[in-house]
C-alpha cells in the first residue's frame, strides 16, 4: 500500500498537553518562572530561550515524539499571516489506492 508523506500538521497546545501532560505542566512552569508566554516562546526559541526554558521544551519534545512517533516543533509564520503555534512533522496520508482499501472517504 502506498502511502504519501504529508507535509508539517498544525496542532494545538490542547492535543500537546493532552498527549504528554506531565511534561506539559513543566514546560508551561519554565515559561512562567521566564516570564514567557507560549506565542512569545514560538516567536524566539531558537534565538533567546532561557536554558531552564529549552531544556522544557527538550524534554517535552522528546517525551511527544516517543508518545505519538511524531516531531513537534514551535510554528512562527510572522512574515506572512503573523500565526504562530506548534507542527508535528512525521504524519501520512494514505494514497486513494489505500483510502478504498480502508474504506476511508476523503474529508470535505
Amino acid at each position: 500500500m502506498k502511502r504519501l508523506r504529508k507535509p508539517p500538521e498544525r496542532v494545538s497546545w490542547e492535543q500537546i498537553a493532552a498527549a504528554v501532560p506531565k511534561e506539559a505542566i513543566a514546560f508551561q512552569a519554565a515559561l512562567a518562572e521566564a516570564d514567557i508566554g507560549l506565542e512569545r516562546f514560538c516567536i524566539w526559541w531558537d534565538e533567546k530561550c532561557h536554558e531552564e526554558v529549552f531544556e522544557a521544551w527538550e524534554q517535552l519534545a522528546q517525551q511527544f515524539e516517543t508518545a505519538t512517533g511524531l516531531e513537534l516543533w514551535p510554528y512562527d509564520e510572522r512574515s506572512s499571516d503573523g500565526d504562530v503555534g506548534f507542527l508535528v512533522v512525521g504524519v501520512w496520508w494514505l494514497s486513494p489506492v489505500g483510502k478504498r482499501f480502508f474504506d476511508i472517504e476523503d474529508e470535505a
